[in-house]
């Protein structure tokens, strides 16, 4: 139970930090190939909108929930085992 809960930590941790990589990668590119953007206060809604287009950033999002509701679920089944254990069930 312990490797599965490090697995999805770690399955959750990867896809958000790979999403941030890939947000600030996508912004980059867009202050890049135009300066004008840098002052832009919309660049943050542009860099979205192209990321949701991108596979990569729906495997790691996909990863990120994953992992979130895997180490949920394997939480809760921790507290179920320790509960039966406590009334001797």
């Amino acid at each position: 139970m312990k490797k599965l809960q490090v697995l999805f930590t770690a399955l959750r941790a990867g896809g958000l930090i790979g999403i941030l990589l890939l947000f600030i990668r996508v912004e980059y590119m867009f202050v890049h190939a135009n300066i004008s953007y840098l002052v832009n206060p919309l660049i943050q809604f542009f860099a979205v909108a192209s990321m949701l287009i991108l596979p990569l950033c729906w495997i790691l999002i996909g990863a990120a929930f994953v992992g979130h509701f895997g180490r949920r679920a394997m939480k809760k089944r921790i507290e179920q085992a320790a509960g039966e254990v406590e009334t001797g069930d």
